[in-house]
């Protein structure tokens, strides 16, 4: 089968986290399908070939940022290099694999599919309910390198643009969705949203991530130190400072002490949060680390027992999976994927948005109870093989593709 992925994404790499990872990962996995060859289309890979798949890249350097310009340049290039290869090759099926959050895109190659390719679009991730204005691009000096002021004067025109647009957006989105043969949506939520947009061609085909590296036994004797991991940009939407206040109310009201804190990541809020954690003294219990290179990060959920976020706008993030993976229960705050993980029955507890003392509650059950940590940790491992195995979620992928045929 001849498949063309178009696009796979701005960037194509192992170890850059977030849909990066998991677009390479998808990519990989399929790659191995010993009856699928094709061509990969993407803004920037230094890899030239995957598999049976070759990459063809827009540009010849990483982009320290995605500005808005940059990625309507990657819509037409990845037009017009689709153009170019179909006088070549007869494709089976199209794949626009990413990016895709409902309403955000739209591809070019889709509505000028005349001979009528096979066209497959997703995963489709759910869109976030709101996006605040630090939320849109920048997410700190560290992870796109020294930022100008004629850069930050363009994230806040691009800022502008995709709040006054975003209607726009949304049409030319529903007009792609239309043209597809199969959407695969991540979550029942995502999927509803579509049908609701009189879409009916879509199913769920969940995410995962390539777990090998996280399934790791654990020990089972008492922890001394319970100690808990939050992991992913610190950006207002992430509402990292509801965690750490959370931690303010364990040691300093409940007197809870056998706790520690490691945060992953780096973001526009880094400093605010350390200076928070200075301000209430907790220096002691609360560890900033940075960004992390992704194959480092099975060793923090190994050292870790417990997995806490309190974003409130997530849909279906890895660092939830990692740490299922890892049989570690999770506190994470109601959004669309703790309302999945509540009718699987998951490990853990689900506590209101922009409230720091349920957390803290939810917290201490755990705490207190080291067995219920690995009870509900090899909960979320059981729920994880059933529902999140990226190996059967890849192969429910390949066979839309195979319809093809």
């Amino acid at each position: 089968m001849k498949l063309l992925i178009a696009p796979a994404h701005y960037i194509l790499s192992r170890n850059e986290g977030s849909e990066y990872t998991r677009a390479f990962e998808y990519i990989e996995a399929v790659s191995k399908h010993e009856k699928i060859t094709g061509d990969v289309l993407v803004g920037y890979s230094s890899i030239k070939k995957i598999g049976n798949l070759k990459i063809i890249s827009m540009l010849k350097e990483k982009p320290v940022y995605i500005s808005i310009l940059l990625r309507f340049r990657f819509i037409f290039w990845v037009f017009i290099t689709y153009l170019h290869l179909k006088r070549k090759i007869a494709y089976n099926c199209i794949w626009h694999l990413g990016p895709f959050s409902i309403g955000e895109t739209f591809s070019l190659v889709a509505l000028f599919n005349r001979k009528r390719t096979r066209f497959v679009i997703g995963p489709v991730y759910t869109p976030f309910k709101k996006i605040g204005k630090k939320d849109f691009g920048l997410f700190g000096k560290k992870s796109f390198g020294n930022i100008s002021t004629f850069m930050k004067i363009t994230i806040r025109i691009e800022h502008f643009i995709y709040i006054n647009f975003s209607k726009s957006f949304s049409v030319l989105s529903k007009l792609t969705l239309k043209q597809a043969n199969s959407i695969i949506a991540i979550e029942e939520t995502g999927m509803n949203i579509i049908k609701n947009l009189g879409i009916n061609n879509v199913r769920v085909i969940t995410l995962g991530i390539n777990e090998h590296d996280f399934l790791f036994t654990r020990k089972t004797n008492k922890l001394k130190i319970v100690r808990l991991l939050t992991v992913g940009y610190l950006i207002p939407r992430k509402r990292i400072q509801d965690i750490i206040e959370a931690i303010r109310l364990l040691v300093q009201n409940k007197f809870i002490t056998h706790i520690h804190l490691t945060i992953v990541g780096d973001g526009s809020e880094k400093e605010s949060l350390i200076k928070l954690t200075r301000l209430y003294h907790l220096e002691k219990f609360i560890s900033f680390v940075g960004l992390v290179p992704k194959k480092t990060m099975p060793q923090y959920y190994k050292r870790s027992d417990i997995s806490v976020s309190a974003s409130t706008v997530e849909s279906m993030p890895g660092v939830y999976f990692e740490a299922m993976a890892s049989a570690m229960p999770l506190v994470i705050a109601e959004n669309t994927t703790s309302q999945t993980f509540k009718k699987q029955g998951f490990g853990g507890y689900v506590v209101k948005g922009g409230n720091p003392k349920m957390m803290a509650d939810a917290i201490e059950k755990l705490v207190t109870n080291s067995t219920s940590i690995r009870k509900l940790g090899q909960k979320n491992l059981e729920i994880y093989k059933t529902y999140y195995s990226f190996e059967k979620n890849i192969t429910a992928l390949i066979a839309q593709f195979q319809k093809s045929l």
